[in-house]
């Protein structure tokens, strides 16, 4: 499970959970999820992406929106 907050134009704040299903592949987990925001919250948002000891890459989907998501572990000296 995930979960995402947002808030927009400084007035509006938002929160939601996405059900997450991953499968291990080559030293890596690859994950994938969907929810329904309705119609005022951008109807249904679709989330891929993968995860390894040093980074979580993920983009999300919608009929209005999309994005990308990405983390890495700081190295040494950062």
């Amino acid at each position: 499970m995930a979960r995402f907050r947002a808030r927009f134009w400084g007035i509006f704040a938002a929160g939601y959970a996405v059900p997450l299903t991953f499968t291990a592949t080559n030293g890596h987990h690859v994950f994938e999820g969907k929810a329904n925001l309705g119609a005022l919250g951008g109807g249904v948002y679709t989330h891929n992406g993968s995860v390894t000891p040093l980074a979580m890459e993920s983009t999300y989907n919608s009929k209005h929106d999309h994005g990308t998501f990405v983390l890495r572990r700081p190295q040494r000296g950062e």
